[in-house]
């Protein structure tokens, strides 16, 4: 539900433009979550120290869940999904990025 505290918020992730409606309190970490389906960052100390919830924002690691989402206005965030490289022709897999492979590889979440 809307109020007049919420705004419109335009903003690039993974190098797509979106504009989300979001509430002045609501963290850039619930938007990408909740109103984005990006899963990759993840809310699990909920003060900021594990990093769990780091995204690059204007290609500056950031802590996603203690910034309010109206920071990112006219910003460009990478999210862990964003990071790996272009599909090849005829291949639905996307290549991954080297920290998208370790954590496959060592299980991490």
């Amino acid at each position: 539900m809307l109020t007049t505290d919420d705004q419109t918020l335009k903003f690039t992730v993974n190098g797509k433009d979106v504009e989300e409606h979001v509430a002045t309190e609501e963290k850039l970490l619930e938007v990408l979550r909740e109103n984005l389906d990006l899963t990759g960052a993840k809310k699990a100390c909920d003060n900021g120290e594990c990093g769990s919830c780091i995204v690059l924002m204007n290609g500056k690691p950031t802590k996603s869940c203690l910034l309010p989402a109206s920071r990112a206005a006219g910003k460009e965030v990478v999210t862990i999904e964003g990071l790996s490289g272009p599909s090849l022709e005829g291949i639905e897999d996307r290549i991954l990025h080297p920290l998208q492979q370790a954590f496959l590889e060592l299980g991490a979440t």
